[in-house]
């Protein structure tokens, strides 16, 4: 059998290195108060934080790892997968793919890792064996009419990725499982991919069915989408408490970020985008290094939508149900006050699909023996 080849597909430069650290995730409730009320002075309608953004709490990332400088763009998405989804695609290859749901992320970040030889992080557990008993009863023409419903238009997505894979994985609470059958292709699924329903909301619940079969291994090599933690943290780039409308000058239509940029010269929204997304990279980077972490598409974390504990947490991934994922960063068609500050939390069916939704991509680092 000749040698699998392998094709580095994102370059060592495009991605940048995070250190572990420890640092307050959330809005303190000082920071709320002093928003709220600055606004009712000046008799604004008060865009307060949400309750959800709160309490904040202290989080350890004890790992290092690497986060791409940019949003993915249409062009790796469609040099990945063959197909280009985004609603904004005319002389647009280095814009942020759009039009993608959680789960066609998840089975792309597979594919990609697949494509450059690495261990796939997203997993379905293999099905108990009274369950697959259970399933195999159904006739053949039963299994091939569910089969074919779910075609996707591009059906080679998933076909460089092996159904199940024996692997020594490392499970995300450290522990070491031998010989575990895996599913990376996340029962089939087919990027872009519709689901069965007579309804819209029948349809994300059964992409929300999926979803909460898919597991993690956080520690694998392979591509993934940012923790909600990390987004904050490389989001927050070493602020440790965030400051909203330039507190401390007479200019209200600045925002205060991370080394007192305006927000126009870190995010394309909705007073500098023309109202439609725009070339990565195009504006400053943060001192890390990381463009775009504030608004031309939002993007998705791992996370199920949850509310934050006041408790400390080390390398939080979420719970394992729900029924949205998060996003973060805001969009291009966003207005500042409520939708592009560091601590702003949205969720999202992970089925749904959207114009103004992307992902940026991450990888965990090999850990050094202590």
């Amino acid at each position: 059998m000749a040698k699998q080849k392998f094709e580095q597909i994102i370059s060592d430069d495009s991605m940048v290195k995070i250190e572990s650290a420890t640092f307050k995730m959330g809005m303190p409730e000082d920071d709320r108060n002093k928003k709220t009320a600055k606004k009712n002075k000046e008799k604004q309608n008060p865009l307060t934080p949400d309750d959800d953004e709160m309490p904040e709490h202290t989080v350890t990332i004890s790992y290092d790892f690497l986060i791409s400088k940019y949003a993915a763009t249409q062009t790796i998405w469609e040099k990945v997968t063959g197909q280009n989804p985004s609603h904004f695609n005319k002389d647009t290859e280095n814009h942020p793919v759009e039009m993608v749901s959680w789960l066609d992320c998840i089975a792309f970040c597979n594919k990609l890792s697949v494509l450059e030889g690495r261990t796939p992080v997203y997993y379905v557990l293999p099905v108990p064996e009274e369950e697959e008993s259970s399933s195999s009863e159904e006739s053949p023409e039963e299994e091939s009419s569910s089969s074919s419903s779910e075609d996707a238009s591009d059906t080679s997505s998933s076909q460089d990725t092996a159904e199940t894979t024996e692997v020594e994985t490392i499970q995300e609470d450290g522990d070491s499982t031998s010989n575990e059958e895996l599913d990376y292709s996340l029962r089939g699924y087919e990027i872009g991919q519709t689901f069965e329903g007579e309804t819209n909301v029948e349809r994300l619940e059964n992409a929300n069915e999926l979803s909460l079969s898919i597991r993690m291994n956080l520690y694998a090599d392979g591509y993934r989408l940012l923790t909600e933690a990390e987004w904050e943290y490389v989001a927050r780039d070493g602020q440790l408490s965030e400051k909203f409308d330039s507190q401390d000058t007479d200019d209200t239509s600045c925002v205060q970020y991370p080394e007192g940029e305006k927000l126009a010269e870190i995010a394309f929204f909705i007073e500098n985008s023309f109202l439609h997304t725009q070339v990565v990279g195009s504006l400053r980077p943060n001192s890390q290094g990381v463009h775009d972490m504030y608004g031309n598409v939002w993007e998705w974390c791992w996370d199920y939508f949850d509310s934050y504990s006041a408790n400390e947490v080390v390398d939080p991934v979420g719970k394992d149900t729900g029924s949205g994922r998060v996003i973060r960063g805001g969009a291009w068609n966003c207005y500042k006050e409520k939708y592009l500050r560091v601590t702003t939390r949205g969720a999202y069916g992970p089925g749904g699909r959207s114009n103004n939704v992307g992902l940026r991509l991450a990888r965990t680092l090999p850990q050094e023996n202590d």
